[in-house]
């Protein structure tokens, strides 16, 4: 049942992916490219693109994308939702509690690093339009409670662990429109062979053929000879489900690897009312769906073509440093002279004198359109003037 619940997740989940590795290449790349065929009235890239007479193989644009994630984010980053506790009343019963509680948020903000794992939810969220945030009782954190000699099993005090996991590493129930009607969950862990042992010690006939399984398989732009310097990892997924009326209302966790095979036998779920620990942040809500979009895809279009726009402009400004001389034919230079100079003599026939030839200007509607390109880019981030510090002042008579 769990392997086929994981494979129906991971085939609902393949076209979002698609997407996201699309976000990511826009955001990570310097210039914002994304790479479409089709710009302007042209019928590929390569038609726009250098490889014309006069033209130059040179690229270049300013990922604006990038420019308005990174201030949305720094927003987030440094106007974060707080929590305030205050007492229901006079009671001070009700003063004792609110205190209490205002303890823990603290300790939780200050031992638990919450600010950075908020920063690294809201940076996914805004490039893959969906982050998580896992808060869990974690038994392998805290002190060393107990040794076993003879086993060399130990037996930690446990402690409350709180981070992000990488959006590539959850699946969620994909029969499910919103998130209460999700059942269950799985993450993916990568652990090396020292740590799969520990954690699962009676599974170490599975984590070696495992491990073997991954051996066989070739990494990806690594030859023979540096594949011996990896260790291999062991894929395992954690499966959660939420009490429900089916399950007696304890729910249901079970590690597995990715062939549905368990590493220990399933236990009920420790989490808080047998919920779920993954809580999710999204973006760009779509309509019976809990995955979302980003205002990336949306911007993308346009900062490709902003990048186009660029590259034409700079190939013009090229054009302009070499100057083009034309000579009358019997003009005595020599053809094949070794020289570092910019400029270019063209011989022809006839009568015409010598002249220059100026490099075309460029239209000055580009500028208009590149800055309607930068506006509409802004728009769809929702960043307005005020938001960048911009004050319009208005006159009183």
């Amino acid at each position: 049942m769990l392997f086929r619940s994981l494979e129906w997740s991971k085939h609902h989940r393949r076209d979002f992916e698609n997407q996201w590795r699309s976000n990511g290449q826009i955001l990570d790349n310097a210039s914002g490219a994304m790479g479409i065929d089709t710009t302007f009235s042209f019928d590929s890239a390569a038609e726009f693109n250098p490889g014309a007479v006069d033209s130059s193989n040179d690229e270049v644009g300013i990922n604006y994308a990038f420019k308005f994630t990174r201030f949305i984010h720094s927003q987030l980053s440094a106007n974060p939702p707080s929590v305030i506790t205050s007492p229901t009343s006079a009671d001070p019963n009700d003063k004792r509690s609110a205190d209490a509680a205002d303890r823990i948020l603290r300790h939780i903000r200050r031992d638990k690093n919450l600010q950075e794992v908020i920063d690294q939810a809201t940076l996914k969220t805004l490039k893959k339009s969906i982050g998580w945030v896992k808060v869990f009782w974690n038994p392998d954190k805290g002190d060393i409670f107990d040794f076993n000699e003879e086993t060399s099993e130990v037996v930690m005090e446990g402690d409350l662990d709180i981070y992000s996991p990488a959006t590539e590493d959850i699946w969620i129930d994909p029969d499910a429109t919103r998130w209460e009607e999700v059942k269950y969950t799985f993450e993916r862990i990568m652990l090396t062979e020292e740590e799969a042992l520990f954690r699962f010690p009676e599974a170490e006939q599975l984590i070696k053929s495992n491990i073997q399984r991954q051996t066989n398989k070739k990494v990806a732009g690594v030859n023979a000879k540096e594949e011996k310097k990896y260790a291999p990892r062991v894929e395992i997924y954690e499966y959660y489900e939420k009490g429900m009326p089916i399950n007696g209302g304890v729910g249901l966790r079970a590690y597995v690897l990715e062939d549905g095979q368990l590493l220990e036998p399933a236990t009920k779920n420790p989490h808080y009312k047998a919920g779920l620990p993954l809580k999710a942040l999204t973006y760009i809500d779509q309509e019976e769906s809990l995955y979302s979009k980003s205002v990336v895809e949306y911007v993308a279009p346009l900062q490709d073509t902003l990048n186009r726009l660029d590259s034409s402009i700079l190939d013009n400004v090229q054009a302009h440093g070499v100057v083009r001389m034309v000579l009358p034919a019997g003009a005595e230079i020599e053809d094949e002279a070794i020289s570092n100079t910019p400029w270019d003599y063209v011989k022809i026939s006839g009568n015409t004198p010598p002249h220059f030839i100026n490099a075309p200007q460029l239209m000055p509607d580009i500028w208009r359109h590149r800055e309607s390109l930068v506006t509409g880019i802004q728009d769809l981030f929702g960043i307005n003037d005020s938001m960048l510090g911009i004050q319009i002042g208005r006159a009183h008579v």
